[in-house]
């Protein structure tokens, strides 16, 4: 809200909306792994769309 100060009694108000960018989509890569017991791996994530507000993976 701003209000004039010269005593004009003029005032007015603005909204704003703010909108998140939500994830669509996730590519994991590879899609499939086959190993046996202590092998290691690298994944690889692509989170659409790019600029998402949060693109935070956490694995468990």
């Amino acid at each position: 809200m701003a209000v004039a100060t010269d005593g004009s009694g003029v005032n007015d108000t603005c909204f704003a909306t703010v909108e998140l960018r939500l994830v669509e989509s996730l590519k994991i890569s590879p899609e499939e792994f086959i190993g046996k017991a202590g092998d290691s791996f690298r994944i690889e994530t692509t989170v659409l769309p790019e600029d998402a507000d949060n693109k935070m993976l956490n694995f468990s």
